[in-house]
């Protein structure tokens, strides 16, 4: 009886620290930040500034803007992703495929723009973040065309 106790305690243990462990893989940005999984329309378009055309469509997690701070890399799925792709494509002129799966030929994309915009060097991670949105330029429609507008000027806040 006693070593079925110790047994257990043992397990008890070594599950806790597991645990532990993977909570501490997952308190970086990302978890701070949540990971992108909708879209929102930003009607807060500022660089360059044309009243005809005001609102983009960007990652998110539901959250309106200003608070639409997520991230996506590789392995992410779902609209956000495919959002993302469209702004790629329209705005940076890249071929991606919009199938909404975030792989190495969106993440090498990502990475292109974010130089494109002079992010910094450690920056240009072909990671999606609030640095990155604030960045880079977004897709919007007006009519039958599309266009690209920044949701907080070249460079962005960084926050």
């Amino acid at each position: 009886m006693r070593r079925t106790f110790r047994s257990a305690a043992a397990l008890v243990a070594v599950s806790l620290a597991m645990s532990a462990a993977v909570v501490g893989l997952t308190s970086g940005p990302a978890a701070a930040a949540g990971w992108c999984n909708q879209t929102v329309w930003v009607d807060e378009v500022y660089w360059p500034l044309d009243p005809t055309v005001d609102k983009v469509r960007i990652p998110s997690t539901g959250q309106d803007w200003p608070h639409a701070q997520c991230e996506l890399d590789t392995g992410a799925q779902g609209a956000a992703v495919k959002q993302l792709q469209l702004s790629l494509n329209t705005c940076y002129k890249e071929n991606l495929g919009t199938d909404g799966k975030f792989g190495t030929l969106t993440k090498a994309a990502l990475k292109r723009a974010q130089i494109k915009e002079g992010m910094s060097t450690a920056d240009r991670d072909g990671r999606y973040g609030p640095r990155t949105r604030d960045a880079i330029a977004h897709t919007g429609y007006g009519g039958p065309s599309a266009y690209c507008r920044y949701v907080d000027g070249p460079g962005g806040l960084g926050v």
